[in-house]
């Protein structure tokens, strides 16, 4: 969205929160309607989502941000919340379980910091929008789904 905001690192946040407003325009940008194939196979169906923090790029990708329903696998959800408005106009993001759980994090509470670093996924390689097309293809999945 490439303005400047603040993150705050939260174990307890079972979501990414966005500022007020934010989230309908997020759901546009990735192109999430909820979709059959965007809830069945959501990283062939949906972007992986950036956070720039510290001058480093943090990714997120759509298995971690979409939840699928238990009782209806054809039934989904984006995993974020709306924080109320903020007066200061800070743009405050929380980043909660999508984002940590592909990310290491240490607390200096000393320093009053938070390191991070991306958890490496052993034996995956990301797929371009060719590979995916073609994965879509041989699954006999489509976009219309």
């Amino acid at each position: 969205m490439g303005r400047r905001c603040t993150a705050v690192v939260d174990s307890g946040c079972p979501q990414i929160a966005v500022p007020k407003g934010m989230a309908a325009e997020l759901a546009g940008q990735l192109g999430f309607t909820g979709t059959k194939l965007q809830c069945q196979h959501p990283k062939l169906a949906l972007p992986n989502i950036g956070f720039r923090l510290g001058g480093k790029s943090f990714e997120v990708s759509p298995v971690d941000y979409v939840e699928v329903s238990e009782m209806d696998p054809e039934s989904c959800q984006l995993r974020f919340s709306e924080l109320p408005s903020d007066a200061a106009g800070a743009r405050t993001f929380i980043l909660g379980h999508p984002f940590l759980q592909r990310h290491y994090s240490v607390y200096d509470q000393d320093s009053l910091r938070v390191g991070l670093a991306p958890i490496a996924e052993p034996g995956s390689s990301d797929m371009g929008p060719a590979a995916a097309a073609m994965a879509r293809m041989l699954a006999g999945v489509s976009d219309n789904n």
